[in-house]
C-alpha cells in the first residue's frame, strides 16, 4: 500500500510526485472542499441557542459545490488504500482549516500534518520526516471566521441584499460592520438641530485675546487642539478657541456695550511649560521643555482699541483672567 500526500493546489502534483518518487500517492483537494450549511435560523448553518449546559455550538458542514462533492469521493477512496495519510495544505490558518475539513469529511483518525515553505527534495523530505498533528488552535479560529461571516454578513442580507434577487449571498462582516457606522453618523446628521450662537473676545494691544466667560469663578480650561485634515488630505487649521456661547443677538450687543464702556482688570496671571516634539528626521530625540514666561501685567484701566468679532483664529499661549461689569473675558 501506498502512502497519500494530500495538498490544495493541483499545480503542485507533477513536481511533489517527482520528488517523492514511488510508493507515493498526491492528490489535491482543489482548494475548500466544504462549508457551512445554509438551513437553521437566518440560513447560518449553526443554531446559537444553546441548550442548558451546552458551551459550544454545533455547525453543520456540506460540500461547497458538486465539483467538491466529486473531489471528496475521490480522495476518500484513495485514503482507503493508502497505508498512511498525510496533509500537506498550507501552513497557515485558512490550510489548516482546509486540513481539518478533509480530515473530518474523510473520517481520519489519525492523519500526519507536514508543513513546508519551498518545494524542493531537501524541504520537503524534512518535513515528512517529522510530521506532526493539525494544530486545533488555528482550526478553532478559521470556523470561528467563517461563522462570523454568516452572523454578521446573513443576519443583514436578509433584509438588504437577498431581496434584490441579484444572486448575492451575504454583504461580509467587514461591509457589515461599514454599513452600521455609516447609518449611524447618518442618524446624528438628521437629528442635528442647528443653532446660531456668538462668540465674544476682545483683542489687546499687547499681544492677547480674552474670550467671555458667564461665570467669573467658574474654572476655565483651553480647549483641546487635534489635527485634522481637510478633504484633500492637507492638515487643516485647528478649531479656534471660543467664549461661552451666547445664543441671541441682543444679549451679545449687551455684553459687547458692557465691555467697551468699562475698564478691563488683570485678576491673574498663569504660565505652564508645554513640551513640543521634534520633526521626524531628528530621529526620535528628546523633545525640549520650553518655557514660556508669561507678559507683563496690564494697567487697570484699559478699554481702548477693544475690537470684539464673533470669531477668533489666534491661538493662544497664557491664561490671563480679566474681571469687567456683567462676565468675564477668559484668554
Amino acid at each position: 500500500m501506498s502512502k497519500l500526500l494530500l495538498i490544495e493546489s493541483p499545480g503542485k502534483l507533477r513536481k511533489l510526485s517527482q520528488i517523492l518518487g514511488p510508493g507515493w500517492t498526491v492528490k489535491a483537494s482543489m482548494g475548500h472542499v466544504r462549508e457551512l450549511a445554509n438551513d437553521g435560523e437566518d440560513a447560518l448553518g449553526f443554531d446559537l441557542a444553546l441548550e442548558p449546559g451546552q458551551t459550544h455550538i454545533t455547525c453543520r458542514y456540506l460540500p461547497r459545490s458538486p465539483r467538491a462533492k466529486q473531489v471528496l469521493s475521490d480522495l476518500r477512496q484513495a485514503a482507503k488504500t493508502a497505508s498512511q495519510v498525510y496533509i500537506a495544505t498550507d501552513p497557515d490558518r485558512e490550510g489548516e482549516t482546509i486540513g481539518w475539513h478533509i480530515q473530518q469529511a474523510l473520517r481520519l483518525k489519525n492523519p500526519h500534518r507536514v508543513t513546508y515553505s519551498e518545494i524542493t527534495p531537501a524541504a520537503v523530505q524534512r518535513a515528512i520526516a517529522n510530521p506532526t498533528q493539525l494544530d486545533q488552535n488555528l482550526i478553532a479560529a478559521g470556523r470561528a471566521r467563517d461563522c462570523l461571516d454568516k452572523l454578521v454578513g446573513y443576519k443583514g442580507s436578509r433584509h438588504i441584499v437577498w431581496p434584490l434577487q441579484n444572486g448575492a449571498k451575504s454583504m461580509g462582516r467587514v461591509q457589515s460592520a461599514t454599513l452600521h457606522l455609516i447609518c449611524q453618523r447618518e442618524k446624528e446628521i438628521l437629528a442635528f438641530k442647528p443653532e446660531d450662537y456668538w462668540s465674544i473676545w476682545s483683542q489687546y494691544s499687547e499681544g492677547f485675546k480674552a474670550f467671555y466667560c458667564k461665570d467669573p469663578n467658574k474654572k476655565q480650561t483651553a480647549p483641546a487642539q487635534k489635527p485634522s485634515k481637510d478633504s484633500k488630505g492637507k492638515a487643516a487649521a485647528p478649531d479656534s478657541p471660543e467664549s461661552d456661547r451666547v445664543t441671541h443677538q441682543a444679549e451679545a450687543d449687551r455684553i459687547l456695550a458692557i465691555a467697551r464702556r468699562h475698564p478691563h482688570t488683570v485678576i491673574s496671571i498663569a504660565g505652564k511649560i508645554t513640551h513640543q516634539s521634534p520633526p521626524a528626521s531628528l530621529h526620535h530625540r528628546q523633545p525640549p521643555a520650553i518655557r514660556r514666561s508669561p507678559p507683563q501685567a496690564l494697567p487697570r484701566e484699559h478699554n481702548e482699541n477693544c475690537p470684539i468679532p464673533l470669531r477668533s483664529r489666534a491661538h493662544h499661549l497664557h491664561a490671563h483672567r480679566l474681571r469687567c461689569p456683567g462676565g468675564a473675558l477668559q484668554s
